[in-house]
């Protein structure tokens, strides 16, 4: 690394000024004008000081505090902009959006008119069967259908309804009802009976029962499909079921130390986090929920003669399951409305008694407290960050996802604080909690401080992310959370990137904030039991700093998802560059390409066009758009442009860690033109597996020769992925992971 030569000559550079003629020259101005700074200094660190010591002392919650907080940092935010709180706050606030429906409890009811038809659409070959039996009042029943009609838009799926109504009900019901098909079960039927009824005719890959009178929500279908895709070692999915106020009946279930079944998170609110993210259970009662139709019936599909409490026939038939060797799930994020009356519905109230089977294996569980148990996991992880990641919009928060998915796959339960804020964000969080991820946030945890000290002594380990956040947050997680290793995650050395800058834009304030930031991570890095960096550089950058231990960095990669290529050469057109503009290298590598390396490519590539792809352009960014230069802004998905273009380019100026933007592109097959700093600490070899250069001219040189050279882009695009496969695959980044945990005693066995 070449940061701190480069700051060696800033700082020469500076010293010949302070030598210079005119420097003397004006030295009674400048000390005139330091004297008032120094008093207008001394004046705001007593205020500041005093305020300090004062807000400590006010007996304010978390909540309360950090509310305070914002207030002043709205509006005073010149006075606090270099304490590490209001950087902290500051890079919190962006993009934080609370869920409109979050404090709102009662659930939105579609409005039926007197003579409207239901249509279901009708597939050959459906992927899921919805066995509903019929016996509950025509206008509840209509309601329910018509809301099933509306949620269900990920999968194909035939509507089955197992009808025990009188005929003429019947007959008037079903008039009113279109593509459907109608099992007849006859009346007197018990609910297990048509159950039964209705799987024998189901054709889908999965049966779905939906009990009468049931509304279910939108995504009620999709998340419980989306549970069968993503977790292999699935063999039942249950929803979350609610009461109209938003109040949980049933959040799955799990046997008590009698054997009887033990419905949980009864009374709870809807979003509560204990009971709003994906989890393994026990049993879920037979009321809502999937279950492949091959699986259902070798188990025996559901037992003969069993009775009307669908809580006893669900825990029956979770505990067949779960003897196969299949794990049983529920996911709040499907959502069932009980809309009936409790008087028309026996499983509404829970009568069974003694044990489910006897045989059932307590070998898997220990309690939880409460008689809330839960299943035997490697340990408990506490992850702390400024914000809940978004990995659609930048680097960093790919790999957070990665970490979370490689935690869950060694059997890991996880619990995610995003420090700054405690905010549930929209459409992020969710995401967390469908991957099975317990995202704590407010109103229902009011500070981390006063989570730690009342739950810290739960956790194993704990993983702190970037600098500013690690410094705020170490000393009381060392407090709290007395038996828990730390790991601190740099995502990237922010001292070396700001030293960078600082060279870059001959900055001595800069500099000052860079070295500030460098004895803050210095810092950390000693008070944690292990510190993650992403190459073997930063690592041999920080071992060369006092009390540094060797055994304490460890390196690991970028960890990436790798879709492979999508075109050949001859199908692509011009190229892009991807990166989140929050990121300001990302800003500056842009406006110093357009301007001094895009002329230079379009005289030799007169067609091309370029495409920047990225969240949050500033209008610096915005204002280079034209003819040939494309600012699409926030892209949901990005691999149309990954698979469309020839080639991307990186020609960051300043930096640290790996390149996420490099990565991503290799991993597509999609091959990169780059700077030293986009490659540094990667091991591509340059002109082997990438194409490096600097200078504007080589730049736009190294450009025009891949696009045009159709051997070299095979060449690079083969190597590219071979490299991403060995080094930053999501199997190579779980060896390296998993080794690091049994080293810190974190994973055992």
């Amino acid at each position: 690394m070449s940061s701190q030569k480069d700051c060696n000559v800033l700082g020469g550079e500076i010293k010949a000024l302070q030598h210079s003629m005119s420097w003397r020259i004006t030295a009674p101005f400048r000390w005139t004008k330091k004297i008032a700074i120094s008093g207008v200094f001394l004046l705001k660190q007593s205020c500041l000081g005093g305020g300090r010591w004062l807000f400590k002392r006010i007996p304010l919650t978390e909540a309360a505090s950090y509310g305070m907080k914002s207030f002043f940092y709205q509006r005073f935010g010149l006075l606090f902009q270099k304490t590490i709180s209001y950087q902290v706050w500051q890079n919190a606030r962006a993009g934080v959006h609370q869920p409109s429906s979050f404090m709102s409890l009662s659930v939105d009811i579609l409005s039926l008119d007197p003579d409207e038809v239901i249509y279901f659409p009708q597939y050959q070959h459906p992927d899921i069967s919805v066995v509903v039996p019929l016996f509950h009042r025509a206008n509840i029943l209509l309601q329910c259908l018509k809301s099933l009609c509306h949620t269900c838009t990920g999968y194909t799926y035939e509507v089955l309804l197992v009808d025990s109504l009188p005929e003429l009900e019947s007959r008037m019901l079903l008039a009113r009802i279109k593509g459907v098909r109608v099992v007849p079960a006859g009346q007197g039927k018990s609910m297990a009976e048509m159950w039964t009824f209705g799987a024998d005719m189901a054709i889908g890959k999965y049966i779905v029962f939906l009990a009468g009178g049931l509304l279910p929500l939108p995504g009620w279908l999709d998340e419980m499909g989306r549970t069968f895709r993503d977790q292999s070692e699935v063999g039942l999915v249950g929803s979350q079921v609610i009461l109209p106020e938003g109040i949980i009946w049933e959040g799955g279930g799990m046997i008590g130390g009698a054997g009887a079944p033990c419905r949980l998170g009864c009374g709870a609110n809807s979003f509560q986090p204990e009971f709003s993210y994906l989890r393994e259970v026990g049993f879920c009662s037979a009321i809502s929920f999937m279950v492949p139709r091959e699986l259902f019936m070798q188990v025996g599909r559901i037992a003969e003669g069993v009775c009307d409490d669908l809580v006893q026939v669900g825990a029956r038939l979770s505990v067949a399951l779960r003897l196969t060797g299949r794990k049983v799930f529920n996911n709040p994020l499907s959502k069932a409305v009980i809309l009936s009356r409790p008087e028309e519905n026996a499983w509404m109230y829970l009568k069974g008694e003694g044990a489910v089977l006897e045989n059932f294996d307590r070998k898997n569980i220990r309690s939880g407290g409460s008689g809330d148990k839960i299943f035997d996991t490697a340990g408990k992880i506490l992850v702390i960050d400024f914000r809940t990641p978004t990995p659609d919009q930048d680097s960093g928060s790919q790999d957070i996802i990665s970490y979370f998915n490689i935690f869950r796959s060694l059997g890991f339960e996880i619990t995610f604080i995003p420090a700054a804020d405690l905010q549930f964000v929209e459409k992020y969080t969710p995401d967390l909690q469908r991957m099975g991820v317990r995202c704590l946030y407010s109103p229902f945890v009011r500070g981390v401080n006063g989570y730690l000290k009342s739950h810290g002594q739960e956790y194993d380990l704990v993983v702190l992310y970037k600098v500013h956040c690690a410094a705020y947050r170490i000393d009381t997680v060392r407090r709290y959370c007395p038996k828990a290793k730390i790991i601190f995650v740099t995502v990237d050395l922010h001292f070396v990137r700001e030293q960078r800058q600082a060279v870059i834009e001959m900055s001595h304030e800069l500099l000052k904030n860079a070295n500030k930031t460098k004895n803050q991570e210095l810092s950390v890095i000693r008070k944690a039991d292990c510190t993650i960096v992403l190459s073997s550089e930063e690592r041999e950058l920080l071992l060369k700093e006092p009390n540094v231990s060797d055994g304490k960095i460890a390196v690991i990669p970028l960890i990436r998802e790798i879709p492979g290529r999508g075109n050949s050469f001859s199908a692509r057109k011009d190229i892009l560059f991807v990166g989140g503009f929050e990121h300001r290298p990302n800003v500056d590598a842009m406006l110093s390409f357009v301007c001094d390396i895009w002329p230079l490519v379009k005289k030799y590539l007169p067609e091309l066009v370029f495409y920047i792809v990225g969240s949050k352009p500033p209008k610096e960014i915005l204002s280079l758009a034209g003819d040939d230069v494309i600012v699409t802004g926030y892209v949901s998905d990005i691999s149309p442009y990954l698979h469309g273009c020839r080639l991307s380019v990186a020609p960051l100026r300043y930096g640290a860690g790996l390149k996420g933007k490099v990565a991503t592109s290799l991993s597509y097959g999609l091959p990169c033109v780059a700077s030293f700093v986009a490659v540094e600490g990667s091991g591509l070899e340059p002109g082997e597996d990438i194409l490096v250069a600097d200078k504007p001219e080589a730049f736009a040189i190294a450009v025009e020769r891949l696009y045009r050279n159709e051997v070299l882009w095979n060449t690079l695009s083969d190597r590219g992925l071979d490299f991403m496969k060995q080094h930053f695959s999501f199997d190579a980044g779980r060896q390296k992971l998993e080794s690091l945990l049994r080293n810190l005693g974190v994973l055992k066995g």
